[in-house]
């Protein structure tokens, strides 16, 4: 028994010991036994949930069973549409051979194909020859853009580089200014308390 179809089974056991337990403990056994509607209430909850649980059980059942026959039922017409589509692609490819392979392998892929395809409607290429070329200067343009813009990029960063460099450099100066004044002057003023002393 699954987990899923097992939750409501124990769901409705709990719930009828916890309306059970208070009678008894309430009452005692012994007074239970005495009142005979304790005792018939009790058999009646009992019965109740049990009831409730194989009933809730078998439409768990049943729901489950219906869920898997739409489930397949669904599965069996999605098939059906990939295979009618795997069909009709298989027919374009049958039917465009001669043009499939009038394009070189190495540019049999959608970004190849649709550039290509827009310079021959533009009318920028007059067969695919051109095309190809027309498409392999496009291609070499972007990387020549890509390596410039990696460069600026490069270039950049070394400036700041520098920047930070030459900051430091200042602020090293005039730190060092700072300790030469404070050296001259603590010198100065060493040699004017040894005059006052001699």
């Amino acid at each position: 028994m699954s987990k899923s179809k097992a939750t409501p089974c124990i769901f409705f056991a709990v719930s009828g010991l916890v309306l059970i337990l208070p009678l008894i403990i309430y009452g005692g056994i012994g007074v239970l036994m005495k009142e005979w509607i304790h005792l018939v209430i009790a058999i009646l909850l009992i019965l109740f949930f049990l009831v409730g649980s194989i009933l809730l059980f078998v439409l768990n059942g049943i729901l489950n069973k219906k869920r898997k026959q739409k489930l397949a039922v669904r599965l069996k017409e999605e098939e059906e549409k990939l295979k009618l589509n795997i069909d009709e692609m298989n027919q374009i490819i049958n039917d465009n051979k001669d043009v499939l392979f009038v394009i070189p392998e190495k540019y049999r892929y959608a970004h190849a194909v649709a550039f290509m395809l827009e310079y021959l409607q533009t009318l920028r290429a007059d067969n695919f020859k051109e095309a190809i070329n027309l498409y392999e200067e496009e291609m070499h343009r972007i990387r020549m853009e890509q390596g410039q813009q990696q460069i600026i990029l490069i270039q950049n960063q070394q400036q700041r580089a520098l920047n930070s460099i030459n900051n430091y450099n200042k602020a090293m100066t005039v730190m060092s200014a700072v300790n030469t004044a404070a050296n001259v002057s603590s010198a100065f003023s060493n040699h004017s308390i040894n005059k006052k002393l001699l």
